[in-house]
């Protein structure tokens, strides 16, 4: 069984960061989002991925996806071996499953949003789509606003109607993330027309499979699910898997440093002066920590990157930046090559989306 990955669109719910990179290597807890979702199959024994990407478009309008190359390279530090999917236009979750059809070929197969994090293994959705005999088998979740979700209506274990964010729903059960699909599925895509909304829907495409005799099942997700792909939920992700983390100190420290719970240190990292780190925590490697600094709870910081005299918590720095201000930061994004040297009112908690290479320098 070979695996797919979703990577596609614009990731406008993640600007200020997707103007310059595609979405699915911004960072969570210091690692690119997308490897959780190759993880998560590697660990069902799947070594075949296929990479959907979408159109990543600078000012000239060019397509680049050299970064996420860059990243992932050929697949193998993960454990696996990546086959690259171009997907021009985007026009939806169906179309960008539907490019993987020459990749697949006439086999099942598990396919995965990069931007969603699943704590549970797929093993068994694999086993229960297999001795089901499905055509397709749906994980998901119960959620307060059917509204915004594609929903599955159950009836003894098996799906009886699909609907895309429906104003009014039977049920609450919301399609999350993950999808074990049979060849047949294809066929559906193939018969099913563009939404109001100019794309082909997957809930549409697999309710063409049910009215056409498809056999459709569902797995209810145990254990923590989210999505990656807004800055809440990229927050979020971001403080469960830090809470989940094996953490490490390997830099040095200084003698005023305080560490309280689990806090991870990279290489040839140092803190300089009085610092408190308040777990979970975890800074990278090449970084220069203090003096007069609190990170924590629920930190990243990146590589190469120098924090002095701020408190920062619930918040993702990333790579190459330079923090230096006597103030707090709070539920914060901020984003690779940004400098932020400013004096603010002593007390004062700011809030900062900022995207890379922005520089607030006060002179």
């Amino acid at each position: 069984m070979k695996g797919v990955v979703i990577a596609g669109g614009h990731g406008t719910r993640l600007k200020p960061w997707t103007f310059s990179s595609n979405k699915n290597i911004v960072p969570v807890a210091n690692q690119p989002m997308i490897h959780f979702a190759i993880r998560r199959l590697r660990e069902a024994g799947i070594g075949e991925v296929g990479l959907v990407l979408g159109p990543v478009s600078d000012e000239s309008g060019l397509e680049r996806h050299t970064d996420v190359r860059a990243v992932l390279g050929d697949g193998s530090k993960l454990g696996v071996k990546i086959e690259y999917i171009y997907h021009r236009p985007p026009k939806g979750l169906a179309s960008a499953v539907r490019a993987a059809r020459d990749f697949v070929g006439g086999d099942p197969f598990v396919a995965v949003l990069a931007d969603s994090l699943i704590d549970e293994k797929l093993e068994p959705s694999i086993r229960m789509y297999a001795e089901a005999g499905l055509d397709c088998l749906l994980s998901v979740t119960p959620v307060a606003d059917p509204s915004r979700y594609g929903i599955a209506e159950v009836e003894g274990g098996r799906v009886v109607r699909l609907v895309e964010k429906p104003k009014r729903s039977k049920s609450n059960l919301a399609v999350k993330g993950t999808y074990v699909l049979g060849p047949a599925v294809f066929d559906a895509i193939d018969r099913t027309g563009l939404s109001a909304r100019g794309e082909l829907e997957i809930t549409d495409a697999l309710q063409k499979l049910l009215e056409s005799g498809g056999r459709l099942g569902v797995r209810k997700i145990r254990g923590w699910s989210g999505d990656m792909g807004t800055p809440g939920g990229l927050l979020r992700a971001n403080r469960h898997l830090l809470l989940q983390a094996n953490l490490e100190i390997e830099g040095r420290l200084s003698a005023e440093t305080r560490v309280e719970g689990k806090v991870g240190v990279g290489k040839e990292t140092v803190t300089v002066g009085k610092v408190r780190l308040k777990g979970p925590v975890i800074i990278g490697e090449r970084c220069v920590i203090g003096p007069g600094c609190t990170l924590g709870p629920n930190v990243a910081v990146g590589d190469d990157t120098v924090v002095k005299r701020a408190s920062i918590r619930d918040s993702i720095v990333m790579q190459r930046c330079e923090v230096d201000c006597d103030t707090t930061i709070s539920s914060s994004v901020i984003g690779n090559d940004t400098a932020l040297k400013l004096q603010f009112s002593r007390g004062a908690q700011h809030r900062l989306y900022l995207g890379d290479g922005v520089s607030m320098l006060q002179t």
